[in-house]
């Protein structure tokens, strides 16, 4: 930590996960269990044996995302863009930002200039450097108070309001 207050180049570094992470409550496996049972009934009816194979790695990877902690990032605002372990995102090829709050994190929602693509950071849980680094953020690059949403996270939106999933 002192090797980054001497350094005048970072700004600001925080390390989190790499993706919004929480302790499942059991009825969400009994659900995902009951889904699996369910769509393999139907694949067994359609005579397709491929098919349940498919929905139960299906049901695999869900359990896996959901009891397997994600990995800790390191995440750095410095004088000349944002760094995220080893990727680093020049200040110029970002187009704007907004914040998310998902679940019990907050989500930094970058948009790329260059590929045209969107990055997702997760922000400290401390509220007093959040407040500071998207502070820092607006005075680089605009903030977008409310981005339009696209089908498919309108459509997680529903999952995850009608399931918990």
């Amino acid at each position: 930590m002192q090797e980054l207050q001497d350094n005048k180049q970072v700004f600001y570094s925080w390390s989190s996960y790499s993706r919004c992470y929480e302790n499942r409550p059991r009825s969400f496996f009994k659900l995902i269990v009951v889904l699996g049972f369910c769509f393999s009934f139907l694949a067994y009816f359609f005579g397709d044996p491929l098919l349940i194979v498919v929905v139960w790695a299906l049901v695999f990877v869900a359990w896996v995302s959901s009891v397997v902690p994600p990995p800790l990032v390191d995440h750095k605002i410095t004088k000349f863009g944002l760094q995220i372990n080893s990727l680093f995102l020049p200040t110029k090829s970002l187009s704007a930002f907004t914040v998310l709050k998902k679940r019990n994190c907050y989500l930094l929602r970058l948009f790329v200039s260059a590929p045209e693509s969107e990055i997702f950071v997760v922000l400290p849980e401390n509220e007093e450097l959040r407040k500071k680094i998207l502070d820092h953020l607006q005075n680089e690059i605009p903030f977008i108070e409310k981005v339009p949403k696209n089908e498919i996270e309108r459509f997680g939106e529903f999952l995850e309001k009608t399931t918990g999933l």
